[in-house]
């Protein structure tokens, strides 16, 4: 599933392009970006708040602040949502690494999403370029020639300015670790080393 969803509309030249075939996903060029867990699932918050916000939904923005508090009820309610489907569908130790992660299903999909990206990676023998989020703030240099390098691209100006915000201080330091023990748990060797 996750393959069919990979090459549905994958590609844009200028125009949405129709779906690639597993063989041309074999012949052509992936990027991967790897964007760090905690910047992931806080930005996921921050693209629901613009999704309310676009339909001027005033109560749940009321209910739920564009801040460090804000996002924790958020995790919270996320959390407490699935609780009850997700202690009969993990064993116990599972649900044990799952207790005290906020956005713990978030955190899950995050890592769920790199391992399958890089299971298919592997099993198609893909031609495949990582690059991390941070990356994008060296617009210059090794960075964009080694990305230009692998897409056959020549650069055809300056790249335009890149922003990241950090979220890593909307958890605590124990929450941080605990994060990392669940990802740990769940994630394949190759996602816990680049992720």
């Amino acid at each position: 599933q996750f393959l069919n969803n990979c090459i549905q509309n994958a590609r844009f030249d200028g125009q949405l392009l129709p779906s690639l075939t597993v063989d041309q996903m074999k012949t052509g060029h992936m990027v991967h970006v790897i964007r760090n867990p905690f910047d992931s699932v806080a930005a996921r918050y921050f693209y629901e708040v613009k999704v309310h916000s676009d339909i001027e939904d005033e109560e749940w923005l009321m209910k739920y602040s564009r801040d460090p508090a804000g996002f924790r009820l958020w995790c919270h309610e996320m959390d407490m949502r699935h609780n009850e489907s997700e202690n009969e569908f993990f064993d116990e130790e599972m649900n044990a690494v799952l207790g005290d992660v906020p956005c713990h299903a978030e955190f899950y999909k995050w890592v769920q999403w790199h391992n399958n990206a890089f299971d298919i990676e592997e099993r198609l023998n893909l031609n495949v370029h990582v690059l991390h989020h941070k990356d994008f703030k060296k617009p210059t240099g090794r960075f964009v020639h080694e990305l230009l390098t692998f897409l056959n691209r020549q650069r055809t100006g300056d790249p335009l300015p890149f922003s990241e915000t950090s979220y890593v201080e909307f958890y605590t330091t124990e929450e941080r670790q605990r994060i990392a023990r669940l990802i740990e748990h769940i994630a394949s060797e190759r996602t816990w080393r680049e992720g």
